[in-house]
């Protein structure tokens, strides 16, 4: 869990009623990456919607022949693996912290 207010600085959540950042709060944790590690796998289960409160996250898309390609990077104040929210709940994309 966090305090609410650590949710009122996102977009997403800057008009919503107190008690809906207190529900939102309650199953919220915080994760921490170091440069270089996977965050989300292409096609793996998609069981967070991340809310980047600092560093970088590239996303990317693994194309047939092997190559991972960058096709967004995620700075502070974004939220990225909306697959979570959406059926299948099936990860589309990648994820790579481009920092800590």
């Amino acid at each position: 869990m966090i305090y609410p207010e650590r949710l009122r600085p996102y977009a997403l959540c800057a008009g919503a009623a107190d008690s809906i950042l207190q529900e939102i709060a309650m199953i919220t944790e915080v994760m921490k990456f170091k440069a270089g590690d996977d965050i989300l796998v292409e096609g793996a289960p998609a069981s967070h919607l991340f809310l980047m409160e600092e560093g970088e996250v590239d996303i990317q898309f693994n194309l047939a022949d092997g190559r991972d390609v960058v096709v967004d990077t995620i700075v502070a104040g974004e939220l990225f693996s909306w697959s979570a929210l959406l059926d299948p709940q099936e990860l589309t994309a990648g994820g790579v912290a481009r920092k800590d």
